[in-house]
């Protein structure tokens, strides 16, 4: 039998949903965003998390160079438009970032030589790029150097609200970005950001050539990066391919394979686990029923991943009784997060509070959000102390409601269990199905135009994006009004601390306090599974949807 490799509670790396490319029915909501909006700043002068341990080397004494990667799946975008696209990692093969996640889950430069000097208090991050780096041999740029003009345009490209770049609000923070020479990149801040080099790692923030600043990138031909690979073809309905770049990849020893080949099947689940039964491809996404089977086959090895797609009970604090702090905290109590992830998703998920098990540096530790109520093993007492607090909000009698909900990415089914479980402490719900589009739902939730919801959200793993986003009285994605003076001043101070262990703790406390006083009724993260044929080595999936590290280290055996 073949080995299944587990990325378990507490190893999980800090980052996305998925690291397999071709997985994009995953990508279920988008990147969440970041526009708070303090203006306090660190008494001292901050550093980027000191100094990091040494990177995991990828085990390449016995690569070869060859192999085509077989991938499909679908259905491809006719949009070729990385700053505006979800769903494709295509680029993660053509181009890089500025910074970006070791497989650790520690920040690394990428086309930056290092990682930013922080000066003023924070308000300016110095970076240098890599004077190797060279564009692929392709117009607009035949070759030529990477400077600083395009790393420039490139954020100034997802800052410009023309390029409808779903993370435009990542970058609010920046006053303005300066280029003193070729190879010198400065960012001034409105407000110091212990965040933004996160969200700079995000996996769709790829250097574009500055000619294409003001433009769309819409043509197969327009797509060029300073990465391993290129594009060679493209086509809605039939799939791309890549080839590794004739003039050499500026990082050594790396770029193994000669290329990928991506057939567009149109669809995620049975046509890509029957493509990997028919030796069609090497690697592709499984559901928790194919699983055993899988480990079962000598041919493959599974690899199981936590992501940062979290379920939650979305809570409208505006509208009574849940202006009521007693009944949240009820409904809290009463979600059976366990028993979500064991039903509706085979086992692979896993429980958490207000911020994702995937990043597994920020979240509480195990043991202690184990004993806290919503999270105990004594499931009893919470309900217990739910019909409690009902009763001192004088709902002790019960209460009937409409619950929105999506048929979508099985959003529905945990509805289905949140529905009888709420009916222990009172609750008589109706279901309001809004369909298989997540556009309306989060309509809804935007205009507060619902009273309780289940839903599901996606945002990276610093803590601004998990927790400023959701619970900051300002918070773009605080869509049930959760507002706490106190919770705001610790949201902003965490967010301007740039020493990682005291911020931790930071957070920490804030995790506690937001499991003492709800906002969202935070449910768990999601998992998947991904069958990878045992000829693919090196082949890595961290818990974000980032597959640059494949790109460069994974091979194939002959």
């Amino acid at each position: 039998m073949t080995r299944s490799r587990q990325v378990g509670r507490r190893t999980v790396l800090r980052g996305g949903l998925t690291g397999a490319i071709g997985l994009a029915g995953y990508s279920l909501v988008g990147c969440g965003d970041d526009d708070d909006d303090d203006t306090g700043g660190p008494t001292t002068e901050p550093s980027v998390s000191g100094s990091p341990t040494a990177a995991p080397t990828p085990d390449t004494t016995n690569a070869r160079r060859g192999g085509i990667l077989r991938l499909a799946g679908g259905p491809l975008q006719a949009n070729l438009d990385v700053h505006s696209v979800v769903g494709t990692n295509m680029y993660h093969y053509i181009s890089n970032l500025l910074v970006r996640y070791r497989l650790d889950g520690v920040l690394e430069p990428d086309a930056a030589a290092a990682l930013p000097e922080l000066t003023d208090g924070g308000l300016t991050l110095i970076f240098q790029l890599r004077p190797e780096i060279k564009w692929q041999n392709r117009a607009p740029v035949n070759g030529r150097a990477l400077d600083s003009e395009d790393v420039k345009r490139t954020f100034e490209r997802i800052m410009d609200p023309q390029t409808a770049s779903p993370r435009k609000a990542n970058y609010d923070v920046v006053e303005s970005i300066q280029t003193p020479d070729p190879q010198t990149v400065t960012f001034k801040l409105k407000r110091p950001s212990a965040g933004l080099l996160a969200a700079m790692a995000d996996q769709y923030d790829s250097i574009v050539p500055k000619e294409w600043f003001g433009q769309q990138i819409t043509r197969a031909e327009q797509v060029v990066g300073i990465g391993p690979y290129e594009l060679t073809e493209y086509a809605v309905g039939k799939g791309y391919k890549l080839r590794r770049r004739a003039d050499g990849y500026w990082r050594p020893n790396t770029a193994w394979i000669d290329g990928v080949d991506y057939t567009d099947i149109g669809a995620e689940g049975a046509p890509v686990v029957n493509a990997l039964r028919s030796n069609q491809i090497d690697t592709g996404a499984i559901s928790p029923d194919e699983r055993q089977a899988f480990e079962a086959d000598g041919n493959f090895t599974v690899h199981t991943f936590v992501g940062n797609s979290r379920d939650l009970i979305q809570i409208n604090h505006k509208r009574a009784p849940y202006t009521d702090p007693r009944v949240r905290k009820a409904i809290f109590l009463a979600i059976e997060r366990k028993r979500i992830y064991e039903t509706v998703f085979g086992g692979l998920g896993a429980v958490n509070g207000p911020v994702t098990a995937a990043a597994s540096y920020w979240i509480l530790p195990e043991a202690e959000l184990l004993t806290l109520p919503g999270f105990r093993a004594d499931r009893d007492a919470d309900i217990t102390e739910a019909k409690r607090l009902m009763e001192a909000a004088g709902l002790g009698s019960g209460y009937s409601d409409t619950i929105r909900t999506v048929s979508r990415a099985q959003v529905n089914e945990v509805n289905d269990m949140n529905v009888p479980a709420l009916k222990k402490i009172g609750f008589d719900l109706k279901v309001d199905d809004v369909g298989t589009d997540f556009g309306p739902l989060i309509q809804f939730e935007s205009a507060r135009d619902y009273n309780i919801a289940t839903s599901v959200k996606q945002s990276g793993i610093d803590p601004d994006l998990q927790l400023f986003l959701y619970h900051h009285t300002t918070g773009s994605r605080n869509y049930g009004d959760y507002s706490d003076p106190a919770m705001d001043k610790l949201l902003e101070q965490q967010s301007i601390e740039f020493d990682q262990e005291k911020r931790r703790e930071l957070v920490y406390d804030i995790q506690r306090k937001l499991i003492e006083n709800p906002g969202p009724g935070w449910i768990g993260s999601r998992g998947g599974a991904v069958a990878v044929r045992k000829n693919v080595r090196n082949y890595t999936l961290p818990n974000w949807a980032d597959s640059y590290h494949n790109a460069e280290d994974m091979w194939l055996e002959a």
